[in-house]
């Protein structure tokens, strides 16, 4: 069965609990910045944690990789020159402290900050610029069953060639969707998965702002985290 973030969670607990450092659950999530009620809930995976700024500096001072927590990929613990980084044909991409709304639209930021950084083989990104492409999690369920709350999706900008998942602005309003495109009529479907939410079109003509941030290439799902 594979390794999951609560698995990742207690394992960190045990090992520094077996250093010392911390005696008891309630002390470790004080360390970390959690909320202690919820620790059981984040280890049997009924809950997951978003890697934060907050949470990516605590885990970086017990000396925890962020990544390897988020993912499961990578160098457990931080060194001088973990694995990652003597591997040339891994590119860390950034992860943007921005939720993306699978549901009825989340408030964008002008300057989002970078919480950690995802190990990615080059051979994945080889049709995109390093620079054009970032890491985002999604909140709501507008795109279930196929993609959940707090899954995470990698977007390159820039690329617009067809019909696909985009992240996109309305309004200033920050949306996961599908987008159909209809040419010949000069408008574009705005579609979910699930079927409870209804689909929008959007018309060239139209006076509502509208923009595609990128292109949605990738998806990692917190089943696999």
């Amino acid at each position: 069965m594979a390794e999951t973030q609560g698995d990742r969670l207690d394992g960190i607990f045990h090992y520094l609990a077996n250093k010392g450092l911390v005696k008891t659950k309630q002390e470790f999530c004080e360390k970390l910045g959690i909320n202690p009620m919820k620790y059981s809930l984040y280890v049997n995976g009924v809950r997951t944690l978003s890697l934060n700024k907050k949470l990516n500096d605590n885990l970086r001072g017990i000396g925890v990789s962020p990544t390897w927590f988020l993912t499961g990929e990578g160098e457990k613990l931080i060194t001088n020159e973990t694995a990652d980084d003597k591997k040339d044909e891994i590119i860390k991409i950034p992860i943007l402290d921005v939720k993306v709304s699978a549901g009825y639209g989340a408030t964008g930021k002008d300057y989002p900050e970078i919480v950690g950084y995802l190990p990615l083989s080059k051979e994945i990104l080889k049709h995109y610029k390093k620079e054009d492409v970032v890491c985002l999690e999604i909140r709501g369920d507008s795109m279930e069953p196929d993609f959940k709350n707090g899954d995470y999706v990698l977007s390159a900008s820039g690329v617009i060639a067809s019909d696909g998942f985009y992240i996109i602005n309305i309004a200033g309003d920050i949306f996961f969707k599908r987008l159909q495109f209809i040419k010949l009529e000069g408008k574009i479907l705005i579609k979910s998965i699930n079927p409870a939410y209804e689909t929008i079109e959007i018309r060239e003509i139209d006076d509502k702002p509208f923009s595609i941030i990128g292109k949605v290439f990738r998806h990692i799902s917190i089943r696999d985290l």
